[in-house]
């Protein structure tokens, strides 16, 4: 028995319905399992200060200040160590730099260490990195779980030099690699990256030496600066020559390090317009943060960071912007670095290998430390500091803040004795013979200009 045409009719329209209703759900299950791309720009040595988002005086980084006004900025966040080494070791780990061992720009970070990028690129992740510096390059453990690893800064070791001269002879110094060929790669790398994506971007205009190009010395309206001003073996010799530099010359010198600042903040224009161009920018997290700050004569004599605990090098900035990122808002509650990894993944939805510390946006109250090269720990807490140096079971200096003064004594002391602990744990190990070879490969480009 044949079946009647409005039968024939009722099938075959059911059959078109559930088509459609598979053609329809297939999409929606792509699109729910689809995750965001990250896109994480570290700014070497970029102090707090220096983004307008922070100093209403700064006018010169229209970019990152418009990056920030469409995110979260963090007002306290700290830097773990006064290094990029260890600082970085932290961003990529979740741990602080007693646990993870990198204590130093000649350590190196263990395998064993599960680091951002591969958890990310177990997720499906491509993940790629454009660096500019030897102490994040793979041998110091930084390419764990990356697909593409770039020293973007590697044609530049041979690049044209700064040349004055010292008495009776020639003293050269390497300008660091610039911002806009990163870009440059970065860009044309992300142009056949499939999504979902992880981006590290690393910038070094922003560390000594400053030799900001001239369109960005032209911005701040300062052109005529001597380029040696930004050396810091010209200024370490004035000081002891028993000639420090002027009060114009201290402020020149500023200047330059603003420039540097400036050009970063050009590149990344560039950079914002390519990912805006791509439609990728809509499910992004980008992650504007730096791993230290710099000191630029704000105790009166020194310029750099290794060695300071001062404020311009604790302190950072930190931005996160873009996907599902809470617009125009600020954060108050003091943070780390090591809360940084925690707040990523959960952002895109990827559960962390271990158990991670409260993510940045938890307003947890802790103890924030950051380590310096010369063994000191700083702690801060409510407004008090402690700083203790190596060895010792007493802080050195204090700075009274509105907590309890035995109340914060005492959560500061314990928190400092579980990193000593921490930190007794043989888990660093040193450059290996690739890294050294590559040294002694630098040293000698260094001798050859020098002579």
């Amino acid at each position: 028995m044949t079946s009647s045409p409005p039968s024939r009719i009722l099938a075959f329209a059911l059959i078109l319905l559930f088509l459609g209703f598979i053609g329809l759900a297939l999409p929606l299950v792509s699109c729910a399992k689809k995750q965001p791309n990250l896109l994480l720009i570290t700014i070497d040595t970029l102090r707090r200060d220096a983004l307008g988002i922070y100093s209403p005086d700064v006018w010169w980084t229209p970019t990152m200040d418009s990056i920030a006004g469409s995110g979260t900025v963090w007002d306290e966040a700290r830097a773990p160590f006064t290094l990029t080494q260890p600082s970085h070791a932290t961003m990529m780990t979740g741990l602080y730099p007693a646990e993870h061992g990198v204590c130093s720009n000649r350590s190196c970070l263990q395998d064993a260490f599960s680091s951002l990028a591969e958890e990310l690129s177990i997720e499906g992740y491509q993940c790629g990195a454009f660096i500019n510096t030897w102490v994040l390059d793979r041998g110091a453990g930084f390419g764990q779980g990356f697909s593409l690893f770039t020293r973007a800064e590697k044609e530049s070791l041979l690049a044209p030099v700064r040349i004055r001269e010292k008495g009776d002879r020639l003293v050269w110094w390497r300008i660091n690699p610039k911002a806009g060929r990163s870009v440059d790669m970065a860009l044309g790398w992300l142009s056949d990256a499939h999504e979902p994506f992880f981006l590290w971007l690393h910038l070094m205009d922003p560390h000594l030496d400053y030799a900001p190009p001239d369109s960005a010395l032209q911005i701040l309206g300062a052109p005529d600066i001597p380029s040696e001003l930004g050396s810091r073996e010209y200024i370490r010799d004035r000081e002891d020559s028993n000639q420090p530099l002027t009060e114009l010359e201290i402020s020149q010198v500023r200047l330059l390090y603003a420039g540097e600042v400036a050009y970063v903040d050009m590149a990344l224009r560039d950079l914002f317009h390519g990912i805006r161009r791509s439609n990728k920018s809509s499910r992004t997290v980008i992650v504007l943060v730096s791993d230290h700050g710099e000191s630029i004569f704000d105790d009166g004599r020194y310029v750099g960071h290794a060695y300071s605990l001062d404020e311009s090098v604790v302190r950072i900035p930190l931005v996160l912007t873009g996907y599902h990122i809470p617009r125009e808002t600020r954060i108050q509650a003091p943070v780390g670095l090591v809360q940084l990894k925690p707040t990523l993944l959960d952002l895109l939805g990827v559960a962390p290998a271990k158990e991670a510390v409260p993510g940045l946006f938890s307003n947890t109250d802790r103890v924030q430390i950051t380590g310096d090269i010369k063994g000191r720990m700083l702690a801060h807490w409510r407004g008090w500091e402690c700083v203790w140096s190596e060895g010792k079971k007493q802080p050195e200096q204090i700075a009274r803040g509105d907590a309890d003064s035995m109340l914060a004594a005492s959560v500061m002391d314990s928190v400092y004795e579980a990193l000593i602990d921490i930190s007794r744990r043989p888990v660093s190990r040193s450059l290996g013979q690739h890294d050294i070879e590559e040294l002694q490969a630098l040293a000698q480009v260094h001798l050859c200009f020098a002579n």
